[in-house]
């Protein structure tokens, strides 16, 4: 097309353009005119500038004198005397830290420079904050020493840096402020003379400009006229694609939904006009992080499109895999207009994928956790497939044995090879259900294994050919030794149990029988000559409380044949109770396998058992009192607390501390001390029921748990116990006897998310309140 036919084709387009131009022109004269008013608009900025920096200097200063006030408060709550009242001065501080944050919040409101040394204030006053907490606990308790040191070596520090950046504040306020203003008139002055330079140069620029572009312009549009017309021609055939199965919608550049079909409902549960509109950010499931949309948008912007799997949210809230398949849609310049994204539902193919995942690691855990060895033959190829297992049982590499049948053959023993064979192709031809054989295999080093090996056929043709065998190997070899030993060791077993004055018995499984030596019978305090006994009559006097371990314990001996060793008790000719260790293992099976004898030796250890269960009350036991120790104590404690709040019952807890026991010792002696020690425990023990739980804890603190007692009723004891121990004297071998005291602090199970040890932890803060406000008297928290 030639130039002139180009202009008269666009005359009308050309024409507006100029007017455009003029009418820029006749602007710019009125931009003139809005130059005094900008001015003015600037000055009325910089003025309220200039307001920021001032109310940011006069807050400063507000809050350095805050900052000082309070330091010379807290020097002053060190000096005063420990018996003054300390309200007034917590409600001046309270006052200055009031002022102080107020003061804080107009700054940072009207900082006009880097926030960091506000931000800097703001994180000191949190240190002063919290050291400041401690200080008026020091404080409150009395105990100045401490708060002074408190106060010079955290808080001074403190008030030392607040200072040096209120002071920074303050002086970059006061300079800020004069520079406001002078740039103000600076700004102002070189503004009307820039401005004048600019209007010219801008008039020229754009009448130039204007021109080209509007040239441009109508080149551009003849373009896009062939371009709309194929582009006409491609949107009929994207009409049919669009309304396909799969789920499709449409945006602008800036990604709002223009059009979806109706898959795309039926997949994301919005309608059309719910989606028209949005943008793809409803769908959204918050599943992938930013990095996943930047490296997305990336590969979109950079290859023109994107596929890949994605989580996005249904309508229900309900999340939901989903392919995505993202395209550009460019116009002729080649400059993106649209985006069309297809969209299917994988859900059924994600579960798919995760339940054969599953599978295949149940499988591995079977394997591992079992130690067997696996493998599967694919009959028709000859190939085989074997996990490590089955290689390390021979000592080999997974790589070393290689996945040929033939190496299976040449594994196995001579003599091992032709029931081997049989076996196998009895399953592969019918005759037999499955595999199940124990044979020997050579080893890497030359030796040999006894492998237990299991196999079915798993998978058949039409005619039924076996097609796959699938198996399992174990290593069989130190069963097999075991039965080899315990063979072998029969007879000096017996000539040993003998010789050791112990008993054996012969368990006929089968029938129950039971053939027990004549010491078995005289341990029971029974004649040996009439002594008569089977596998029921055994179990009806084993004792209630340890029948399902020892029903387990021989179950276990049957399956995997011993030996198994077992602590049980038996009732003796008296009713009594006997101890015994017993030990037996399975020494006869029958051709398939299942277990026909079990021999054993049994062995009286109830001496043994009550040294131990001795040993272990000692060990619960404080030394001195005879009470449980702290250990004991609070197992006890926890039992008991679960028990309250299974059954929803009340609890409550006791901490008794002896008021100036160090007094004690120090003026009579430790040995005494012990002995006010015990006496105090016996006064708990008579005064106290004998389901209530009571422990020394340590030194003179003792503790006692109230099961079923509520608040009211706990405080009864507490005082019935107090008043108790005040009417005790402590005999002396010389001089007057001893009177003591007990301060107590009381609490109540009333939330059920607490332990035993918060519930101690509440009780001495009672027994502190206690002690601290005259002793010999109960508290309640």
């Amino acid at each position: 097309m030639s130039f002139k036919l180009l202009l008269k084709s666009y005359r009308h387009i050309l024409k507006i353009t100029i007017i455009g131009l003029i009418v820029m022109l006749i602007g710019l004269a009125f931009l003139q005119w809005h130059l005094n008013k900008t001015v003015a608009h600037l000055s009325a900025q910089t003025s309220a500038l200039y307001q920021h920096a001032f109310q940011v200097n006069v807050a400063a200063r507000e809050a350095r004198f805050s900052i000082i006030k309070i330091q010379a408060e807290n020097l002053s709550a060190t000096l005063v005397p420990k018996s003054s009242d300390h309200t007034a001065y917590q409600k001046e501080l309270n006052q200055h830290e009031a002022l102080l944050d107020k003061n804080l919040s107009v700054i940072e409101a009207n900082f006009l420079s880097d926030m960091s040394k506000v931000r800097e204030v703001r994180e000191l006053v949190r240190l002063w904050h919290k050291t400041h907490a401690e200080f008026l606990k020091l404080i409150i308790n009395e105990r100045n020493d401490e708060a002074t040191h408190v106060l010079e070596t955290k808080l001074a520090p403190v008030y030392e840096a607040l200072e040096q950046r209120i002071n920074y504040i303050v002086n970059f306020s006061e300079k800020k402020a004069e520079g406001i203003v002078k740039q103000a008139q600076v700004n102002a002055e070189s503004m009307r003379s820039q401005f004048l330079l600019a209007v010219l140069v801008f008039a020229f620029f754009m009448l130039t400009v204007g021109t080209i572009t509007a040239l441009r312009v109508l080149k551009l549009l003849h373009q896009r006229d062939a371009s709309l017309n194929q582009a006409n021609y491609d949107l009929r055939i994207a009409a049919t694609v669009f309304e396909s199965q799969q789920g499709m919608f449409i945006t602008d550049i800036n990604s709002t939904i223009l059009r979806v079909n109706n898959a795309f409902t039926r997949i994301t549960g919005y309608s059309a006009e719910e989606a028209l509109g949005q943008t793809p950010r409803l769908l959204k499931s918050k599943e992938h992080d930013k990095t996943f949309y930047t490296a997305m948008w990336k590969n979109i912007n950079e290859t023109g499109g994107w596929e890949g799997e994605i989580w996005n949210r249904h309508k229900s809230g309900k999340v939901y895999p989903e392919q995505l398949t993202i395209t550009v849609v460019k116009d002729a310049a080649g400059n993106a207009t649209n985006y069309v994204a297809t969209l299917t539902d994988i859900t059924e193919r994600k579960q798919t994928e995760l339940l054969i995942i599953n599978k295949e690691k149940q499988l591995n855990l079977v394997l591992e956790g079992s130690n067997l060895g696996y493998w599967d033959w694919d009959i028709p190829s000859g190939k085989v497939e074997r996990n490590h297992i089955w290689a390390e049982i021979l000592g080999y590499t997974h790589e070393e044995i290689g996945q040929t049948t033939n190496q299976w053959a040449d594994f196995l023993h001579p003599d091992d090879v032709q029931i081997a064979r049989k076996s196998i192709s009895d399953v592969l031809e019918g005759r037999s259900p499955a595999h199940e054989l124990v044979y020997r295999m050579r080893t890497k080093s030359g030796d040999y294994k006894w492998i237990l090996d299991r196999a079915k056929v798993v998978q058949r043709d039409a005619e039924g050919k076996a097609v796959r065998m699938t198996g399992s190997y174990t290593d069989y070899t130190e069963r097999k030794e075991i039965e080899k030993r315990l063979y072998e060791n029969e007879e000096r077993l017996r000539l040993a149990i003998i010789s050791a004055n112990q008993s054996w018995f012969d368990l006929n499984i089968a029938t129950g029988d039971i053939l027990v030596s004549p010491e078995y019978a005289q341990m029971l305090g029974y004649d040996p000559a009439t002594f008569q006994s089977n596998l029921q009559q055994w179990f009806e006097n084993v004792h209630p409380e340890d029948i399902n371990a020892v029903r387990e314990a021989m179950q276990e001996c049957l399956r995997d044949g011993g030996p198994k060793s077992l602590d049980y008790r038996r009732k003796n000719s008296a009713g009594g109770w006997v101890w015994f260790n017993t030990i037996g293992s399975v020494t006869e099976w029958n051709e398939n396998h299942q277990p026909l004898r079990m021999i054993g030796i049994q062995t009286n250890i109830t001496n043994r058992k009550e040294l131990e269960f001795e040993l272990t009350r000692q060990a619960h036991l404080d030394y001195l009192t005879g009470l449980s120790n702290r250990r004991h104590f609070i197992e006890q404690g926890e039992t008991e607390l679960s028990r309250a709040i299974r059954y929803k019952r009340h609890l409550s807890v006791l901490m008794l501390d002896i008021d100036f026991f160090k007094n004690v010792n120090d003026t009579y002696g430790h040995q005494v001390g012990d002995t006010v020690l015990q006496v105090l425990s016996k006064v708990c023990q008579d005064t106290l029921r004998q389901v209530d739980l009571i422990g020394r804890i340590g030194g003179e603190e003792f503790a006692v748990v109230l099961p079923e007692t509520p608040s009211k009723e706990a405080l009864e004891v507490a005082e019935r116990l107090r008043k108790a121990v005040a009417k005790i004297e402590v005999t002396m071998p010389v001089g007057l006897p001893i009177h003591f005291t007990v301060s107590m602090g009381v609490t109540t199970l009333h939330d059920e998310n607490v332990n035993i040890d918060m519930l101690l932890h509440q009780a001495d803060t009672a027994l502190y309140e206690a002690k601290k406000t005259g002793r010999n008297k109960v508290c309640v928290t």
